[in-house]
């Protein structure tokens, strides 16, 4: 099992007048096939497959001091798919550390345009993972 939870910074939207951030995530099954395993470097080729999903949350001050109201103004599901390859490191038999890089397909997000495009969420990734268990 895998996921990955997102945040962005306020925009100003004119058409609301407000700032509007996007959020949301996404998870599912996780699975790898890994060349030499046992090697204290290695290639694994994970996947990534399951459903997230995302809102435009617009973000209101409520009086003069630092209150802000918050309103979620559309929510989209979609479908994920997130191939992988990682250059893993064995450092205990209970601890991995992988850079890895990835590109994420998703089915298109169904938000107006001046929240988020069709296509915000396909694209590449590159970043660390840490793994714990016992391997």
């Amino acid at each position: 099992v895998g996921g990955v939870g997102f945040i962005n910074t306020e925009e100003f939207v004119p058409s609301i007048t407000a700032d509007v951030s996007l959020t949301g995530g996404y998870g599912g099954i996780f699975g790898e096939f890994i060349v030499l395993p046992r090697s204290q470097v290695h290639l694994s080729f994970p996947i990534l497959a399951g459903m997230g999903a995302m809102a435009a949350t617009s973000w209101t001050q409520v009086n003069t001091d630092v209150n802000y109201e918050s309103v979620v103004e559309q929510v989209s599901i979609f479908m994920i798919v997130e191939p992988s390859v990682e250059l893993e490191f064995n450092f205990t038999r209970f601890f991995r550390m992988a850079g890895f890089f990835s590109y994420r397909f998703t089915t298109d997000i169904d938000m107006d345009r001046e929240f988020a495009s069709a296509g915000s969420l396909i694209n590449y990734t590159a970043g660390l993972r840490f793994k714990f268990g016992k391997f």
